[in-house]
């Protein structure tokens, strides 16, 4: 288990992790540490954001821009606390169940 899934879950960044299904997870979990490892900052996350009691405002640019990519959140979700953070784990997870279930019925 990496460092993103081991968090405890008051973390936002593995709560929505946490609530994608273990294979997605993973994977999101393992594109985001190779491509922050790549950008030199997997250090600044493990060390700043990997944490249970964490201010998302205080990620550094590139390392937000990165995980933006690959879990769908908003600037907001790094800027504007724990409503916008609750609101876009919802959306994130309604729209990816939704695309399994219409991916399912076909």
């Amino acid at each position: 288990m990496s460092v993103l899934t081991a968090t405890i879950s008051t973390n936002p960044i593995a709560r929505l992790l946490g609530a994608l299904p273990a294979r997605i997870a993973e994977e999101k979990d393992r594109a985001i540490q190779q491509d922050l490892t790549t950008a030199g900052l997997w250090e600044h996350y493990r060390q700043n954001i990997a944490k249970q009691e964490v201010d998302l405002g205080k990620t550094a640019i590139r390392a937000a821009n990165i995980i933006k990519t690959h879990l769908g959140v908003s600037d907001d979700f790094f800027l504007k606390g724990q409503d916008v953070q609750d609101r876009e784990i919802q959306e994130i997870l309604a729209r990816h169940y939704e695309e399994v279930l219409k991916s399912d019925a076909a």
